[in-house]
């Protein structure tokens, strides 16, 4: 990885990168990105979150007490108590 000090901000919460990948033959891919996928500029679609909240959790829960945090989570705004989710969080 290197610093490239060329990268410039387009606005004011731009974090500019350039990810550059060259292959054994020579051949070169390059892609910049302003906004990190998941920003409130480049959101991420509710299935990628699910996606990736699932992914996170299983570092630390079994896959069914993942889904099961996850189930509780997306019905959050309808939750009388919250024990029964802080229990599945805490393992």
């Amino acid at each position: 990885m290197n610093l490239d000090t060329n990268l410039k901000k387009t606005d004011l919460g731009g974090r500019p990168c350039r990810v550059t990948i060259r292959l054994k033959n020579g051949q070169s891919y390059s892609r910049e990105a302003q906004h990190a996928k998941g920003g409130p500029e480049f959101p991420m679609t509710e299935e990628e979150l699910k996606e990736k909240f699932t992914e996170c959790a299983r570092r630390a829960l079994s896959p069914d007490a993942a889904q099961r945090a996850l189930v509780h989570i997306e019905g959050l705004d309808r939750l009388d108590d919250l024990r029964t989710l802080s229990e599945i969080l805490m393992g």
